[in-house]
């Protein structure tokens, strides 16, 4: 598990924002497997108050780059000056921890991170959840800097592990994919989250407000990112809601949406693959296990005809 910032810490990530700042209480936040996120509450000069989001991140993501701190920093200015609803990026401290510290500021909303905290009209969130994927998938930024994803899936598809998941039915899957696939790249190449799911969107007053943690963002086929989108919205909201989010998402962009069954396996074994390392409550871990297997069969089904 993930330690915590010390106050000695917090307080020299303050001073890296500015020197001025007094803190006045910070506190842990969600943040993933294996990341450090703190949110800091700080005075200003001027007698106001301001929060910052601190956030170390965890071990696997600084080995599969390095520089993950600083790369978010530049895709996030980026977002920011297209205006879509992510964290404004404030500094990159590089000598507190162990490892550079991303700083950004903080966003109001609730993270959607359980099935439990999903707002009533689920269908509702759903719409607007396709409504920002397609708004993500087209903006037009630079960003070689980021992973690429066919490589992201080209491992995946070959790190069959010695122990298959039983639960998630990792060997099905795969056979599945031997049969129909491998996932064809039929779209142009466009930004991808990487990670789009309910945990990472802020709610707040019956409205998406905001999307965080871009650590995993790639570029790549959307399809892949959809699909991701598709089977956590079903575990965490129901498979009516899954619908809703695609004709949503559907509407608004121009894909060919004609390989999705395809894509609907990967992020299946993406799951099955991750699944043990993602923390989950037994409770979690049995509906997701439900829904996976449902939106599993769906696919195969599909494919079959």
């Amino acid at each position: 598990m993930p330690g915590t910032f010390s106050r000695q810490e917090v307080e020299r990530l303050l001073a890296t924002v500015d020197p001025r700042l007094q803190m006045s209480g910070f506190r842990e936040l969600r943040g993933g497997v294996s990341a450090r996120v703190a949110a800091i509450a700080a005075k200003l000069p001027s007698g106001g108050e301001v929060t910052f989001v601190a956030r170390l991140h965890g071990e696997w993501n600084r080995k599969e780059d390095p520089k993950v701190a600083e790369h978010e920093f530049q895709l996030l200015s980026l977002l920011h000056h297209k205006s879509l609803p992510v964290p404004e990026p404030i500094v990159v401290d590089h000598d507190t921890c162990e490892a550079p510290v991303l700083i950004v500021s903080f966003m109001s909303g609730k993270a959607l991170a359980s099935p439990e905290l999903m707002p009533q009209d689920v269908g509702g969130f759903a719409e607007q959840a396709g409504e920002l994927l397609a708004s993500i998938h087209g903006v037009d930024v630079e960003v070689d800097f980021v992973a690429n994803q066919s490589k992201v899936t080209g491992e995946l598809l070959d790190g069959r592990g010695e122990k298959p998941n039983v639960d998630f039915q990792e060997d099905t899957i795969r056979n599945a994919l031997a049969r129909f696939g491998p996932p064809p790249a039929v779209n142009g190449s466009c930004l991808l989250h990487g990670d789009y799911w309910p945990g990472n969107l802020l709610w707040d007053r019956e409205h998406i407000v905001g999307i965080i943690d871009w650590e995993d963002a790639m570029t790549g086929e959307p399809l892949a990112d959809l699909a991701v989108a598709r089977l956590e919205i079903a575990w965490m909201c129901g498979f009516e809601s899954v619908a809703r989010f695609t004709e949503r998402y559907r509407a608004l962009v121009a894909f060919d949406l004609s390989s999705l069954p395809v894509w609907d396996l990967v992020a299946a074994l993406r799951m099955a693959r991750g699944i043990p390392w993602w923390g989950f409550s037994d409770a979690h871990y049995r509906r997701a296990r439900t829904f996976h297997s449902q939106f599993m069969a769906d696919a195969i089904r599909i494919l079959s005809r």
